[in-house]
């Protein structure tokens, strides 16, 4: 199985701040993949081979894609984008146990006899709801990302995080027998 290396920071509600070398197996990305995109993973063969292609050829060690993966920069930010999305929900399931994502879409997402999540306030929303194994609870999740690492490297919560902390006050989530505590 091949693995890359990243550096993995957790800066949690406690203000709790650790970082470290972390491994991300390429196949558990193409599982994520296959998941984010089709919904079920017979195809992540296909992902695999198509990260192992993106990968740079001179790095082995640290994940580092190739080059800018595209010409145009749309292209590139779509690039960006997607295969963030991808790593998060791998790293998520891998290092946290999560599993079962379910996409919020625009206005949240209801689960017959289970969870309701829904959009409360303007603008965007956590990405998915998903089942926490450990904790045996749902847990809101959102990917977040920088399109260069400085941001990720000082001290205190990373902008991007900051920011997209304001995504899970515009939900309010509930179960069959009301609301949930965040």
């Amino acid at each position: 199985m091949a693995y890359r290396w990243t550096v993995h920071r957790v800066y949690d509600a406690a203000g709790n701040d650790t970082s470290g070398p972390s491994p991300l197996s390429l196949w558990w990305l193409a599982r994520a993949a296959a998941e984010e995109t089709l919904q079920g993973s017979p195809l992540a063969t296909s992902w695999l081979k198509l990260f192992r292609g993106h990968l740079s050829a001179s790095e082995t060690y640290w994940l580092q894609w190739a080059e800018d993966l595209a010409q145009s920069a749309e292209l590139r930010r779509t690039y960006s984008g997607l295969y963030g999305r991808f790593t998060a929900r791998a790293l998520l399931t891998a290092h946290l146990g999560f599993g079962r994502f379910i996409s919020l879409g625009r206005k949240g997402v209801q689960v017959p006899g289970s969870i309701n999540v829904e959009r409360i306030k303007p603008g965007d929303i956590p990405d998915w709801v998903a089942w926490d194994d450990r904790a045996a609870r749902h847990v809101l999740c959102e990917a977040k990302g920088s399109l260069t690492a400085n941001d990720f490297l000082g001290a205190g919560p990373p902008k991007c995080v900051v920011e997209g902390k304001a995504q899970f006050d515009r939900v309010h989530c509930s179960g069959p027998t009301g609301a949930l505590s965040p």
